[in-house]
């Protein structure tokens, strides 16, 4: 088995050597063909009229029309995205802003006027006149 494939490998690379040989004699015996610098190798195609030359076509669209398509497009396709975002931040901006459960008041110790915050203490009613009380 093994002589068999090492044969099949020398035969493929003697025919593949013999080919490539073939090949580089064949293009040797091409006509070198140089161009003409006078002439042109190509006639050039009349330029199609433009469009904004035409009386019966319609206007072209400018660019900012153009950008308006864009800037559209962009907001349909993040409508979605936008709106679950707004969901989620206003879920976590009530979350974040439930109070805390406090005590009404801390358990007094020696001093009565410990537990009271005094700069939490509202004003009193203004005092009115005997008239304006009726």
């Amino acid at each position: 088995m093994a002589k068999t494939t090492v044969m099949l490998v020398i035969f493929a690379v003697f025919v593949s050597a013999t080919c490539i040989c073939r090949a580089e004699k064949a293009e040797k015996k091409l006509i070198p063909v140089t161009p003409a610098y006078g002439e042109t190798s190509t006639v050039p195609t009349p330029a199609p009229a433009p469009a904004a030359l035409d009386p019966q076509s319609p206007p072209l669209p400018s660019p900012r029309d153009q950008m308006y398509v864009f800037w559209l497009l962009g907001q349909v396709l993040s409508y979605p995205i936008d709106k679950a975002e707004s969901f989620v931040r206003a879920r976590l901006r009530d979350f974040s802003s439930r109070p805390v459960a406090k005590p009404a008041s801390a358990p007094a110790g020696e001093n009565p006027f410990e537990s009271v915050q005094m700069r939490e203490i509202p004003p009193a009613p203004p005092i009115l006149p005997r008239a304006a009380r009726r």
